[in-house]
């Protein structure tokens, strides 16, 4: 569990450890205590699913709401901090930028020039004269390229 203080985790379990690093601490609580609580936690962080439940709040309540142990995750839950929720950019003033050179397009607004170019990642925008290779360079898989006057609004809608 997170607390204020850095190294607090729970029963030495933590989302920043690896599931096979959760798994051989799990195995190390159990030579010493094999209660059934111990079991459980050792189940939960094997599924990475679950971490946050030992993060966030509604995370703890959530769980203890739908199977988890009520008297525990209410305390797990008393002692996390509270998340602040991110302010949501508006769609409008966010300024759009070539997936290639990095520099903002013309407009947003309005049809513009562009390259829009396909894979099995995703679609990246470039200015009508910029550089994209063949080949993805995420995805190593052959874009799909085309060349046409474009809303970038409407682009990914």
């Amino acid at each position: 569990m997170k607390s204020h203080n850095k190294g607090d985790k729970m029963l030495g379990f933590c989302p920043d450890q690896s599931t096979f690093e959760n798994l051989k601490h799990g195995e190390k609580l159990l030579q010493q205590c094999d209660h059934g609580s111990v079991i459980q936690l050792h189940q939960w962080w094997q599924d990475p699913n679950m971490y946050y439940a030992f993060e966030t709040k509604a995370g703890a309540k959530w769980l203890a709401e739908h199977g988890g142990p009520k008297q525990f995750l209410n305390m797990v839950e008393s002692r996390l901090p509270n998340k602040k929720k991110l302010a949501l950019e508006d769609p409008f003033k966010v300024e759009m930028l070539c997936h290639s050179c990095s520099k903002p397009f013309d407009s947003t607004k309005k049809k513009v020039m562009v390259q829009i170019c396909r894979c099995v990642c995703g679609t990246k925008v470039t200015h009508e004269d910029c550089f994209m290779p063949d080949d993805c360079p995420m995805c190593n898989v052959k874009m799909s390229k085309i060349l046409r006057k474009e809303d970038l609004l409407k682009i990914n809608a």
